[in-house]
């Protein structure tokens, strides 16, 4: 499945097949990698000028007129065009005949934004309070600004990268295809949209808003796992919602075209990981909300294993595929064939479960975010070995997560203590041997590590493999 431009996502339809770029300055994310130039029916002109075109006598004129000529009715323009020319590209944009939409802002400026925000009260509060997490000083300044008396005009001339959307009159709403799923989906008449950290690897998600409302009123996904996410959510929601957690609800599900696509709930809150980088004498009080959850969640959820899976195999397959040292694989398929007769028992898994999926609100219970790697039978503890060791590492700004392991889980660690009394709660009441749990602590790492792995990276997570491999048994 190709990337897709955050533009796309814009459009009524949800997707771009024609596409004209005026202008040598347009940022390659944002042109749709699968449309073609054509001409005549154009679902996206993007006009983007170098500086040397936006000074071209006549240049921005020629671009307004070629958008307007060119464009399909629903189709739409979007002018990312220097500070000095804005007021420019709008008097020319309607001379050509097109309405003016939404201003646009991409944070951070520049040629791959993470978000595209449009310039109205609500979405801009919106994102710059409870969705954007860097830079909060800026964030804050941001905000004001809009509220003052001409911020907007103020913002639109200031800000590094502002797109303006003009469309025919008479066009589809944008976005208009977020309702077009049915089921409890509604009208998106604005959205923030924003890319992953993953870039191509990851989901665009757009926060859709009503005309009026101060909250999203929920949340598009279009790309990699929204189909997983989407059975996840029907298969695990229930249950992880009557263990105690907020949990999205499926509003609806399809596809644009080759793209799964998915709308939930809302879940509101600040992400853990950011309360604990603020606040880290807050990890007790979450990692003790995290265990208490997936201490009732995984009770409730437990299944003996079927006949046909092999402890003695599905750990020692994880180390081979990481070129771990034969000795560990050894050991791994010894511990594991000495165990089999009494093989542990199964719980649904999150599988994702960092802090940056953990959303707090001050009203005692967690949000739990993204399940598109979650599975209703896997091995047990694996959800808390993780969120735990994420939650250590958050506290650090996550500048060493093999530390944060042995943080947690050596003896005489900065929160062994603390963690050891919730392991051992978590590791009992489900009747888990104590040699189940070490086993279920290495899988947690390998499995994480193959993650990694499979993204071309030799990351974090190979390293604490590799650490776990150079003391097999000494850990539980």
């Amino acid at each position: 499945m190709s990337a897709i431009s955050p533009l796309e996502l814009l459009h009524p339809a949800g997707r771009v097949d024609r596409v004209l770029v005026l202008g040598d300055g347009s940022p390659g994310a944002l042109i749709p990698p699968a449309a073609h130039e054509t001409a005549a029916g154009v679902d996206l002109a993007l006009i983007a000028p170098s500086g040397d075109q936006v000074r071209e006598r006549g240049w921005l004129e020629r671009a307004a007129g070629a958008a307007a000529q060119r464009l399909s009715q629903d189709g739409f323009a979007y002018a990312l065009v220097p500070r000095g020319a804005r007021r420019e590209a709008r008097r020319r944009l309607r001379a050509a005949g097109l309405e003016l939409g939404d201003v646009i802002v991409q944070l951070p400026g520049g040629d791959a934004p993470r978000y595209l925000v449009p310039l109205r009260a609500e979405p801009w509060r919106h994102a710059l309070t409870e969705q954007i997490g860097a830079r909060p000083r800026a964030r804050l300044a941001l905000r004001a600004a809009r509220a003052l008396p001409g911020g907007t005009a103020l913002l639109v001339r200031a800000l590094p990268s502002v797109g303006i959307v003009a469309r025919r009159a008479g066009a589809r709403p944008l976005a208009d295809w977020v309702a077009g799923l049915g089921g409890d989906a509604r009208p998106a008449a604005h959205a923030v949209v924003a890319t992953s950290w993953r870039g191509p690897a990851g989901p665009i998600v757009m926060r859709c808003f009503e005309a009026a409302g101060s909250q999203p009123w929920g949340v598009a996904k279009v790309g990699p796992g929204s189909a997983a996410e989407a059975r996840a959510l029907e298969q695990l929601g229930d249950g992880a919602r009557g263990a105690g957690a907020r949990v999205p609800q499926l509003l609806a599900g399809g596809r644009l075209g080759d793209r799964p696509v998915l709308v939930e709930s809302l879940v509101t809150g600040s992400p853990a990981a950011r309360e604990l980088m603020r606040s880290p004498g807050r990890f007790a009080e979450l990692a003790g909300a995290i265990a208490d959850w997936l201490e009732r969640w995984n009770r409730d959820t437990r299944e003996t294993p079927p006949s046909g899976r092999r402890l003695d195999t599905e750990l020692p397959d994880l180390a081979r595929g990481l070129a771990l040292p034969d000795a560990y694989g050894a050991w791994l398929a010894e511990r594991s064939r000495a165990l089999a007769a009494g093989e542990p028992p199964l719980v649904a898994r999150h599988n994702d479960l960092t802090m940056w999926n953990v959303l707090v609100d001050g009203g005692g219970t967690i949000g739990v975010l993204d399940w598109a790697e979650a599975d209703p039978a896997g091995l047990p503890l694996t959800d808390f070995f993780y969120a735990i060791a994420d939650a250590a590492a958050a506290c650090d700004g996550y500048r060493d997560r093999l530390e944060a392991v042995r943080g947690c889980f050596v003896p005489g660690g900065q929160r062994a203590d603390q963690v050891a009394s919730l392991h051992e709660r978590l590791r009992t009441s489900l009747g888990l041997s104590e040699d189940h749990a070490e086993l279920c602590f290495h899988a947690c790492w390998l499995r994480h590590a193959r993650n990694e792995q499979r993204s071309g990276e030799d990351g974090p997570f190979q390293e604490i493999a590799r650490w776990l491999a150079g003391r097999p048994g000494e850990l539980a």
